[in-house]
């Protein structure tokens, strides 16, 4: 992953000039959401290494020959780190446009309407960061990973076979620009590493954008 990366306490900083006395707990509330960001970056950046740790070649062959490793279950470990990683990344962005709102008001506090859809991204196209954010809402491995991680959450969890030499998805499917797409045998370090490299330091790098607007507002003002 890229060393990309952003002040928090700065952006609820400037938020906080910005309200001055007209603040009614906007700041508290973006200042949990930016607590939650990070929490969140560590998280994935947790659970990423353990599930290297546990699925190189000498544990996915221990794996097959009697499935346990210091009394646990590799499998148990290494399918439980897949599935935080995965569940924190997404919940990291899906949580985003709240944080953004809060920062850049264009609804209300707990509008509905606040998520990643054509409406949201669109209220914030006179902004230097639209692009960055478009960049996300229309990111491919984002889709997968979504797609990925509702079917965990609503439906049942997406089987990993270990072939002794790599763990691979079962099925995986997912809306992208409007059709189903469907991919069976996805590599699942490959699909994790997609995730970590590129997935995560784009969304630092939205961050990083919201946070140099907020920086050059606060020049204008």
């Amino acid at each position: 992953m890229s060393t990309v990366s952003f002040n928090l306490n700065k952006i609820a900083e400037l938020k906080q000039k910005e309200l001055g006395t007209e603040d009614s707990g906007e700041v508290e509330l973006l200042q949990i959401a930016m607590q939650s960001i990070d929490k969140r970056i560590n998280y994935c950046k947790y659970h990423y290494q353990e599930f290297q740790r546990n699925s190189c070649d000498k544990a996915l062959l221990q794996e097959r020959l009697d499935s346990s490793f210091d009394g646990k279950s590799i499998r148990v470990i290494y399918e439980a780190s897949v599935i935080a990683f995965l569940q924190n990344l997404h919940s990291l962005i899906d949580s985003f446009p709240y944080a953004l709102n809060l920062i850049d008001n264009k609804f209300e506090i707990e509008s509905q309407a606040v998520g990643w859809n054509k409406d949201f991204i669109e209220k914030y196209k006179c902004f230097g960061y639209h692009e960055k954010l478009d960049e996300i809402y229309s990111n491919s491995i984002y889709h997968k990973l979504k797609g990925l991680v509702n079917r965990t959450k609503h439906k049942h969890l997406v089987r990993i076979k270990n072939t002794g030499v790599a763990l691979i998805f079962e099925k995986i499917s997912f809306y992208s620009n409007g059709e189903i797409q469907v991919i069976n045998g996805q590599d699942v370090n490959q699909f994790l590493i997609e995730c970590y490299d590129k997935l995560l330091p784009e969304f630092l790098t939205l961050c990083n954008a919201v946070e140099k607007n907020k920086e050059n507002e606060a020049l204008i003002n």
